[in-house]
């Protein structure tokens, strides 16, 4: 008895010992991957700009924004997804993770084709010119542009699985290099715009619509030619049980979704229509400023998520313990970077996008307050996500998109708050992950 219970201790270790050493392999090459996607992201900001201008570039902001709505139609298939096929592994169910991933597949293209048809149906009646509040002479361009962008994002939709498995493999550098792929693409793009057309919201649209696109489809062709050879899509693998165990736990991922989807799209929408287009890009600039802070962060945390879900499921709870103690005291170090880059940013506004913009220092103060809140909430919610005990979580996310778009409102409109409302409003109305995930945390992990 003393051998076994010994023999189980050494392979808990090994066990522990190997998923730390991915985490933190995961954690070092994403460093280096987003690193390239921040610089990418930089520099697009002022290349685009200049491209178009100040107006267009915020009209496209807010129509990305419109479109990212649509997100929320894959129903939590995705973040179901990885929950199931993570567990499936962790438990050598490789039959199981078979069906899974191809009951996936086949229920979002069913509902991204279906999307396609009622948009093809609507588009006609709609005045994008209205929704954007563009003027009315760019009626005609947005006419073009508005089907291009939506159709590549619908197509983006159903190709993004292959992160979701990828991250459940807890393969989170090589997810995150879509993203960093994607961006130099853009900018290559982008800068070959600048130097062989005019200034052109169509060639925008398309470059930033199409690429994404381009990039999720390769992943998938190369993907399920290597690493997912045997879980390869296949209609014989599509079963209703497990349709029904995805959307079971991808249905309360779904309503975290809208929640978040209110909270951080509608923004630009907000904005465009109380502030005025030119506005969106005031508010993106100070938002991508210090989003430094949520990406870098989150290349620590999103590894956590499918890590939480298999030591979980082995009842390796003090592993869990130690990693968010570890965590915490990262955050700690995150304050410290924050409030320097805060004093730091009327000086790094000025070499980035020059006199072309004015950001307000309280604008930047508000952005921090919110990098910092929702990183903080980010190692809470990793584990809960992880671990899918979500249903708290889902039930503050029925108030949250209500809570966000009332506070909005006074902030902006009755108090005159400007831009720093909204922020504050997303501040307020995002309250589950600093103050009820860490409650839900310490209750789980210590029954």
């Amino acid at each position: 008895m003393l051998k076994g219970i010994i023999q189980n201790y050494i392979e808990r270790y090994k066990n522990a010992h190997e998923r730390t050493k991915l985490l933190f392999k995961n954690i070092v090459s994403g460093f280096f991957i987003k690193g390239g996607s921040i610089v990418c992201n930089f520099l697009l900001v002022p290349l685009t700009i200049d491209y178009v201008n100040v107006t267009t570039y915020g009209i496209w902001l807010t129509l990305s924004s419109i479109i990212g709505w649509a997100s929320f139609f894959d129903v939590g298939l995705g973040h179901g997804l990885r929950n199931r096929f993570a567990e499936s592994i962790a438990l050598g169910q490789k039959e199981q993770a078979k069906h899974y991933v191809s009951s996936a597949y086949y229920m979002l293209f069913a509902i991204v084709f279906s999307l396609g048809i009622v948009f093809a149906l609507v588009n006609p009646l709609i005045s994008w010119t209205a929704v954007l509040a563009a003027p009315k002479e760019m009626e005609g361009i947005l006419s073009v542009v508005v089907p291009i962008v939506v159709f590549s994002f619908l197509l983006q939709l159903l190709f993004k699985l292959i992160t979701s498995l990828l991250m459940a493999r807890q393969w989170q550098a090589k997810a995150s290099l879509v993203s960093l792929i994607g961006n130099i693409l853009n900018l290559t793009f982008i800068y070959i715009a600048t130097k062989t057309t005019n200034g052109s919201l169509l060639i925008l649209a398309t470059i930033f619509s199409t690429v994404p696109t381009m990039v999720l489809l390769a992943y998938n062709i190369y993907y399920f030619s290597t690493s997912f050879k045997e879980f390869t899509p296949n209609i014989r693998y599509v079963r209703k049980s497990d349709l029904k165990s995805l959307f079971g736990l991808g249905g309360l991922f779904f309503l975290i979704q809208i929640a978040a989807i209110v909270q951080f799209q509608t923004a630009n929408i907000l904005i465009a229509h109380w502030l005025g287009p030119d506005k969106v890009t005031t508010y993106n600039v100070s938002y991508k400023l210090f989003s430094v802070i949520t990406m870098t962060f989150s290349l620590i945390v999103a590894p956590y998520w499918s890590a939480f879900t298999e030591a979980y499921a082995k009842k390796d709870y003090y592993w869990i313990k130690n990693i968010v103690k570890k965590t915490l005291l990262i955050w700690k170090i995150y304050v410290l970077v924050g409030i320097a880059m805060l004093l730091s940013s009327p000086f790094i506004y000025r070499i980035w996008v020059g006199d072309r913009l004015a950001i307000p220092f309280l604008l930047s103060a508000v952005m921090l307050a919110y990098a910092l809140i929702l990183s903080y909430g980010s190692i809470y919610v990793m584990f809960i996500n992880g671990i899918g005990k979500i249903r708290v979580q889902t039930l503050t996310s029925l108030i949250t998109p209500f809570l966000f778009l009332a506070l909005a409102y006074i902030f902006v409109n009755i108090l005159n708050f400007g831009l720093p409302g909204i922020v504050l409003a997303i501040i307020l109305a995002n309250f589950y992950g600093p103050l009820i995930a860490p409650i839900q945390y310490k209750k789980i992990i210590n029954y």
